[in-house]
């Protein structure tokens, strides 16, 4: 039986592959210099780089750290999915504009964004719901990658961004009847 070979080097995306986020994210931490992330041993063209040795520990430990996080988050809130399925709602109208006004998109695109570290503390590969919480705050890693303003934002990016939010209306609007339901049968026995 043979393992894999192990890995010398990580870049952004290989950090976010080991610790199944989003590249943004794994980038905003290095900018912010926060969860304690080590300095890069190598700058390179094509972005920092961490050789194995620096950089597994703290894998090690952030992943840990995560899975408590979600552990203790319990399940993600109704008004959670409640207040996101309004904000993707929103920024689906927007982007299924004929010629999407830039400030209406940029408003739709924040807004969505300011929800990604608390859909990403409800990620997980456990349930759907969990599941749905990381697909959400991967779109919302990527709202928060096309904002702010950008004049010459691309079709294909808003084409894209569209076609994610159409995506994961349906399993947004299936939780969110679970959760009506669920709200309306509490109130019932009260």
């Amino acid at each position: 039986m043979s393992s894999a070979p192990r890995r010398q080097y990580y870049g952004i995306a290989e950090i976010a592959d080991a610790l199944g986020v989003d590249r943004q994210l794994v980038t905003v931490w290095r900018r912010r210099l926060s969860r304690g992330m080590p300095p890069p041993d190598e700058e390179l063209a094509a972005g920092p780089l961490w050789t194995a040795p620096s950089i597994e520990p703290w894998i090690e430990h952030t992943r840990a750290r995560m899975a408590r996080e979600r552990s203790d988050a319990g399940p993600p809130p109704p008004e959670l999915i409640r207040q996101t399925s309004r904000r993707l709602l929103r920024l689906a109208a927007v982007l299924l504009e004929e010629a999407p006004e830039p400030s209406q998109v940029d408003r739709g695109l924040l807004a969505l964004a300011q929800l990604g570290d608390t859909l990403s503390a409800h990620a997980g590969d456990g349930d759907p719901l969990r599941r749905l919480c990381g697909d959400l705050a991967t779109l919302a890693g990527a709202a928060r990658a096309a904002s702010p303003v950008q004049p010459a934002r691309s079709a294909a990016v808003l084409a894209g961004l569209r076609a994610e939010c159409l995506r994961l209306l349906p399993g947004v609007a299936k939780h969110l009847g679970a959760s009506a339901t669920d709200d309306g049968a509490a109130a019932t026995r009260h």
